[in-house]
Parts: C-alpha cells; structure tokens; sequence
C-alpha cells in the first residue's frame, strides 16, 4: 500500500466483509526512496496523526524495514574502511 488512503481502504474492506483486523504490514512503499527509517514526505505527511487513527479502529501500523546498503555511490572513507567495502561489493574488477 503505498498511501494512508490505501491503508485506510484496506482496515474499511475488512470490516466491512466482517473480517477480523488488528494490525496491517506496511512494506517499504511507505518509505522515501526505500531509504530506512523515512516516511514518504507526500504520501505520508502527518503520520503521527495517521496512527492515532488506526489506533483508534484498534489497528497497529506494522512497518517492515528492509536493511539495505545501496550501491549506487560509493560514499567518501578511510583507507582503512577498504575492506568493508570490498567484502560486500568487490574491489571493481
């Protein structure tokens, strides 16, 4: 789900079929840039506010985090760092 308002169609289709519900899973499309520990600034403005509401329908918000190193700039370090960066990505070659 990728908004509030996708969270808030799901919890509703729930209840209405009679479904129980008592949390949803929110994948890393709630990310910005599927960056960790971020929310998307768009779709998720005033996610405070969004829990509480789900809180309220006794629906807990779920998030998953999907650890990741990214591999598309190699960020500025110490010779010494070398090997870390070796280990996961190679030297290059």
């Amino acid at each position: 789900y990728k908004t509030k308002e996708d969270f808030r169609k799901v919890a509703a289709g729930y209840r209405e079929n009679h479904i129980t519900i008592d949390m949803i899973y929110m994948d890393i499309d709630y990310m910005q840039d599927f960056k960790d520990f971020t929310l998307h600034e768009e779709n998720f403005k005033d996610f405070p506010e969004f829990v509480n509401e789900m809180k309220e329908q006794e629906i807990r918000l779920i998030p998953i985090i999907d650890a990741g190193v990214s591999t598309s700039e190699k960020k500025r370090h110490d010779d010494d760092d070398d090997w870390w960066w070796d280990l996961f990505f190679g030297d290059g070659d």
